[in-house]
């Protein structure tokens, strides 16, 4: 699995970072152009590729990754992608979203980036990571100050493996926001079951301020959330029309 990460992008970065902070990593490359990081967790390679460019840009990332491992010769496969990022809205609606990619509906990529008419395979860990947000957001008490949504897909790149976007929207405010990166950082950790660091976790409550606890006492009390599952002979895809940019009623499915 891939994580990618961007400096130019303040919400990405607020993710990347607080992963880097809460799990382990071993350092694999890092110059001005990027920072190549992973980590282990059941039997599965995860890397983090931190860049300094639009991660609109990066169609075939995949690939992309894997010349940079065989560069450093631990030549590796890419089977899934995860772009950290900010999402932007007009509205301004602070939220915390998680959506598959492409431009099916543009005949140019434009600013969306991507290749025009293509969608990159969705990634089958979508819904987990939905649920596992709303449950750590209730678990913050922050129902009220972060709407967790999916999306429709409307922007690149253009990816050949499965790959969603993960988001913190919608200003800079909230791309910026410690808080927000550490429940995202928290969430996917949990989720891959990666190995946290002996450092005290910082907890969140309703008021935004911090507590203290072990990420032990975290790990300890997420029994109910989902975990990966790599499985393809369990469960039902299902493909979604329709329903405007936040989808709500596919989020209610």
């Amino acid at each position: 699995s891939l994580f990618v990460a961007t400096k130019v992008d303040i919400a990405s970065i607020n993710i990347a970072n607080n992963m880097v902070s809460m799990y382990k990593w071993t350092e694999i490359k890092e110059d001005s152009e990027q920072t190549i990081l992973k980590t282990t967790a059941r039997d599965r390679s995860i890397y983090l590729w931190i860049v300094n460019q639009s991660l609109l840009s990066l169609n075939y990332v995949n690939k992309l990754f894997e010349d940079e491992l065989t560069k450093c010769e631990t030549p590796d496969t890419i089977h899934d992608v995860f772009f950290v990022s900010r999402h932007a809205a007009a509205s301004g609606t602070v939220s915390l979203t998680v959506h598959p990619i492409g431009i099916p509906h543009l005949l140019e990529p434009g600013r969306s980036g991507g290749l025009a008419k293509k969608c990159s395979p969705p990634n089958h860990h979508i819904g987990a990571l939905y649920r596992n947000i709303i449950k750590h957001v209730v678990k913050h008490n922050w129902e009220k100050v972060f709407q967790v949504t999916l999306e429709a897909t409307h922007h690149g790149p253009y990816v050949e493996v499965p790959t969603c976007f993960v988001e913190i929207g919608s200003t800079e405010t909230e791309w910026s926001n410690e808080n927000a990166g550490k429940i995202w950082a928290r969430c996917l950790g949990q989720y891959f079951s990666m190995e946290p660091t002996n450092m005290p976790a910082q907890e969140l409550n309703s008021d935004g301020e911090e507590n203290f606890a072990t990420h032990d006492g975290f790990v300890e009390d997420c029994e109910t959330y989902d975990e990966v599952d790599d499985s393809r002979d369990i469960g039902v895809a299902c493909m979604q029309i329709g329903g405007g940019h936040y989808v709500p009623k596919m989020n209610d499915m």
